[in-house]
């Protein structure tokens, strides 16, 4: 009795293999982990996490989540022409005022709502993320004309009140000025964040990480984020919201 019931304790510590349980789906939990690489496409911008997770159960997974994005206004517009004179072609985004790059640390937890069978199938669910941000502000260069009676000189400036007058003309305007320009005049804007999403996953329950999410994000920040330079007809806000599409790929662990 005693030698059975140790050989089946031996046999229920081994990892079940697909089709032991004929065609059911798996039970129990098989991994307590997994980590996996992110890419995310939004309506304001793209960004790349990393995230690791503890399968508390079958259907639920706690995570922890880092990423690095950037995001534009979706006032955004380019001008692009040739200047003969100069011998090359200007292209500048007219009235941008910074670049804006994020951090975000959060926690998350992804629950499955239906059972993917062994050999085919998705697994639908959902999953709800929030945690903090680290807004990163570097000024965006233009290459600007000053003209007097005696003389045309072009400097490369960040939007300051006193050169607004040029910074917004196009007549004024030669091209962008360098991407490295103003590395030195970055500012931290601190947030939070919260999102929810639908996930679709066909290895919800294998050792390869495989989903999609589409869902909605929304950042809060300290005070305004000046994407844009701030006018009559455009107002810069410090609630960001944006729709996204994520696919991330990763590997579970025993």
């Amino acid at each position: 009795m005693i030698v059975s019931s140790l050989a089946l304790f031996v046999k229920a510590q081994e990892p079940l293999k697909r089709g032991e349980l004929g065609d059911n789906p798996l039970r129990g939990i098989i991994y307590f982990g997994e980590t996996s690489l992110d890419a995310r496409v939004q309506t304001n911008g793209f960004n790349i996490g990393y995230n690791k997770g503890k399968i508390a159960s079958y259907y639920r997974t706690d995570y922890f989540h880092l990423s690095f994005g950037y995001e534009w206004d979706h006032k955004e517009w380019s001008k692009t022409e040739y200047f003969k004179n100069f011998e090359g072609i200007s292209h500048y985004t007219f009235g941008k005022q910074n670049y804006f790059m994020i951090f975000r640390a959060a926690k998350g937890r992804k629950i499955f709502l239906s059972e993917k069978a062994l050999k085919r199938g998705i697994a639908v669910g959902y999953a709800f993320e929030y945690g903090a941000d680290l807004g990163i502000l570097k000024p965006y260069y233009l290459v600007l004309e000053y003209t007097n009676e005696l003389e045309r000189e072009f400097r490369s400036e960040a939007y300051s009140e006193e050169n607004a007058h040029l910074f917004l003309d196009t007549r004024k305007i030669l091209d962008k000025g360098s991407f490295f320009d103003g590395w030195d005049e970055m500012e931290i804007v601190p947030g939070i964040h919260g999102e929810v999403s639908a996930v679709f996953a066909p290895g919800a329950y294998e050792e390869k990480v495989r989903s999609l999410e589409v869902g909605l994000h929304l950042d809060v920040y300290a005070r305004k984020i000046p994407v844009m330079v701030e006018t009559t007809y455009n107002r810069n806000s410090w609630l960001i919201p944006h729709f996204f599409i994520k696919i991330q790929l990763g590997k579970r662990y025993r």
